[in-house]
């Protein structure tokens, strides 16, 4: 049995994007500032994985166009910085605001890569990574997938809230995988009598 949960209070939830933030839709987990350091990883491994995938001529090549863009001319202190730097700012990747839409839209396809590492959401913090529109026990409900890392894994739980109520319903633990894509992808499986089964089971 699920055990039983009450979010009270709650504002009626919305099928709509995910919020980054607290369990209130604050979104104060994830800011501009916050996520800079985490763009700037993003391009930087990017830059890497190209490099890995080019034969050594091909990197000595990139190494020569770096020197010569940045006006080095004697010995370089970290040849691998620089390299790093010229393409980093060469590969045309998605620019900042973009980059932050989609990781608003699409969490799950972000959450599991290592830029991320340090940016995940805790237990204090879940995050919303996909809602429903279900008609359960009789009424319309919005079904919420809530995840958060903890102890090497992805944990998530389920908020209902229905649409006659101002507050929501939580089950416990639910979800436990290796990755935040799985889990999204188990919670589109469930069909309407799972959903109504932990309904049930959740409400007084």
């Amino acid at each position: 049995m699920t055990p039983r949960g009450q979010v009270a209070g709650s504002p009626p939830a919305k099928a709509a994007s995910p919020e980054f933030g607290n369990p209130n839709g604050v979104r104060a987990a994830w800011t501009a500032r916050s996520l800079l350091p985490r763009y700037d990883a993003y391009r930087r491994h990017q830059a890497r994985e190209l490099l890995s995938l080019l034969p050594p001529d091909g990197v000595r090549a990139l190494y020569r166009a770096a020197r010569a863009e940045f006006s080095v001319g004697g010995a370089v202190a970290d040849p691998m910085a620089l390299l790093d730097e010229f393409v980093t700012r060469h590969l045309p990747l998605p620019p900042f605001h973009i980059w932050c839409n989609d990781l608003r839209t699409s969490p799950q396809a972000h959450l599991d890569e290592p830029w991320m590492s340090d940016a995940l959401p805790d237990r204090a913090s879940p995050l919303t990574l996909a809602v429903r529109e279900e008609t359960l026990l009789g009424g319309r409900c919005a079904v919420e997938l809530r995840v958060h890392y903890g102890e090497d894994a992805w944990r998530g739980h389920l908020r209902f809230t229905r649409a006659d109520e101002e507050r929501s319903w939580q089950t416990g633990e639910v979800f436990h995988e290796g990755s935040a894509q799985t889990i999204v992808e188990r919670f589109h499986e469930f069909g309407w009598p799972t959903l109504e089964a932990f309904l049930r089971s959740i409400l007084p």
